[in-house]
């Protein structure tokens, strides 16, 4: 069993396991078995590999949203959570997020500052006011946060997975749960 290894035109390097040398073609280089273990332990780590001058150089780890590519059911999972929430953040008309951050400007300048720890008597203030312009501005703010919450749980789903893959081993049985979904 033998290794190809290619140099792209931007100095990485392909590998290409063939049975014999005759499936060789005219642009493999051949590399002693020193460098050719240096280069294959490269990609198993995950590693950017580049050749230049016959020179080996293994580099940093290739890492995606700061999961080493070394670890693909790791990549995978967070390559689920990002879709997941991209699905969502395509869902949110960008108006809405306007229109929450312009009415919630708005109820704060007229005094209404809305927290998740005080929102309840905020919103029994403003109806206790009896003012309908006032009343009209907390709906239409409540109305655009519903709208824009399911993104806001999304990117917290998304957090909580990043942090745990973070300290997760790749083999682990947490890491293959998380997998499947």
């Amino acid at each position: 069993m033998y290794f190809i290894f290619r140099q792209t035109d931007d100095g990485k390097v392909i590998t290409k396991q063939i049975g014999s040398l005759s499936e060789a073609v005219d642009d493999s280089i051949e590399l002693n078995e020193e460098l050719s273990l240096r280069v294959i332990q490269g990609f198993k780590e995950g590693r950017i590999v580049t050749l230049k001058n016959n020179e080996i150089t293994l580099g940093s780890v290739e890492m995606f949203y700061g999961i080493p590519r070394s670890e693909p059911k790791k990549v995978k999972i967070l390559e689920n959570s990002l879709s997941y929430l991209a699905q969502r953040t395509r869902l949110l008309d960008m108006v809405d997020f306007v229109i929450y951050t312009e009415t919630n400007n708005k109820l704060n300048s007229k005094g209404y500052f809305i927290t998740e720890e005080n929102r309840e008597e905020q919103y029994l203030a403003i109806l206790e006011t009896g003012n309908e312009e006032l009343i009209d501005l907390l709906e239409e703010f409540l109305i655009a946060k519903d709208l824009i919450s399911p993104l806001i749980d999304a990117k917290k789903r998304h957090h909580k997975i990043f942090e745990k893959l973070q300290q997760l081993d790749e083999d682990s049985e947490e890491v293959d749960a998380l997998l499947k979904g």
